[in-house]
């Protein structure tokens, strides 16, 4: 009952208006509240910039949080990867406070998120765990990589998955300085709070930030030590990386391509029958659809015996051409759409998910209520949208693998 009710539409919401930004408070009984500031910040922004935002953040206020332990603020990392949308389209942060200290968190927030100059030695040390992190990276996640770069060459998307490692100081503040003149701001906060006050405190706020620079300077910390770094091996695993550009969010498609990848890699889905179960093919098996404000993709991804590659990736063919010649039935599509409405739904039990969609759909125009509306959707999906959502989207599909060509034996379903 309390999952459908955080479902519901939010008829409590209250918004504000502040010119083209918006300020959304959501009351909810929790000792903590929640605080969420998202910027629309460009289509096509250089993906290196992104995670500027996060380390200068995280670092600034940090220092606050000494100042006052009732606040515990925290920088998106990432910079980008909020709600499912791993683009560069929106980029965030996140907070957390105790109720009596929303505002001050909320100044706070505001003021380090737009104002805040970068320190080169937390950036050196940031660049140093991204360099780790992607020596550290398995076979399977660089060829996850090559994927995107393949499919979005000529898109900021194709960019590697972690382009910190060769950030810049003056790309960062380019960035900040972008955020100050980003076409929508909006702050989203969560919690037992004066609704009232906080909506009033939180435009006011949002009007001083726009126009009153303030810059805050950040304290650089030593770098990282280098530390050991563990590479994998390779060996007889062949890691098989196969996908497609999807959708964008919104869309009519959006949700059937999540339905079809369901029906592909579910628990009874066709790859695990046809390479699990039936022949024992593959090591793992994974993947996902993602749907971004200005486009979309659909990947597979698996781990097979070397020997097997060719044949596992004719049987993955094969399995997606019988889905988009109809060979699907209804009962199968109600099972994969009600086990992505669970999914959904656990998910958002979470407040700080439920705060980081809200916020996400608020900036990007979708509504910050349109996490209502996609179990609907869900249902609504049938087996010929998901037949035709198959032929549109998954019969063009690039294969990342370094197996040998395959033989006419072996690539034949």
């Amino acid at each position: 009952a309390s999952t459908r009710a955080r479902l519901a539409p939010q008829r409590d919401v209250t918004t504000r208006a502040v010119g083209d930004d918006l300020v959304v408070v959501v009351p909810r009984a929790a000792p903590l509240v929640e605080v969420r500031l998202v910027a629309l910040a460009g289509r096509r922004l250089a993906p290196d910039a992104l995670p500027g935002v996060g380390i200068v953040a995280s670092r600034a206020l940090a220092e606050a949080t000494v100042r006052d332990p009732l606040l515990s603020l925290e920088g998106d990392e990432s910079g980008a990867q909020m709600g499912g949308f791993d683009g560069p389209d929106v980029t965030g942060l996140w907070a957390r406070a105790a109720s009596g200290r929303a505002p001050l968190l909320l100044r706070l927030a505001l003021e380090r998120w737009l104002w805040s100059e970068p320190s080169a030695e937390r950036l050196e040390a940031k660049r140093a765990e991204a360099r780790r992190a992607r020596l550290r990276a398995g076979e399977l996640d660089r060829a996850v990589d090559a994927l995107f770069a393949r499919l979005f060459s000529d898109h900021p998307y194709g960019a590697p998955s972690s382009p910190v490692a060769d950030l810049t100081t003056d790309a960062v503040r380019a960035h900040i300085a972008r955020l100050r003149t980003a076409p929508r701001l909006v702050a989203l906060v969560l919690g037992d709070v004066d609704v009232e006050r906080v909506a009033d405190a939180t435009a006011h706020e949002l009007t001083r930030a726009r126009r009153e620079p303030r810059p805050i300077p950040t304290r650089g910390i030593a770098p990282l030590a280098p530390g050991r770094i563990a590479v994998r091996a390779s060996g007889d695993r062949c890691p098989i990386a196969i996908g497609g550009r999807g959708p964008a969010a919104g869309t009519d498609d959006a949700p059937v391509l999540d339905v079809l990848v369901e029906l592909l890699l579910g628990h009874a889905g066709l790859l695990h029958r046809e390479l699990r179960e039936e022949r024992g093919l593959i090591y793992s098996l994974g993947g996902r659809s993602e749907a971004w404000l200005d486009a979309g993709a659909v990947s597979l991804y698996f781990e097979v015996a070397r020997a097997h590659a060719s044949l596992a990736i004719a049987r993955t063919r094969a399995a997606i051409g019988r889905l988009a010649e109809g060979d699907v039935d209804e009962d199968s599509v109600r099972r994969a759409a009600a086990a992505l409405e669970g999914a959904h739904r656990l998910r958002l039990q979470r407040r700080s998910v439920l705060a980081n969609t809200m916020a996400l759909h608020a900036c990007t125009g979708a509504g910050f209520d349109a996490h209502t509306r996609y179990p609907s959707r869900l249902r609504a999906v049938t087996g010929a949208r998901c037949a035709e959502a198959a032929r549109r989207w998954l019969t063009s599909l690039v294969v990342v693998s370094d197996a040998d060509q395959p033989t006419d034996q072996e690539a034949a379903p």
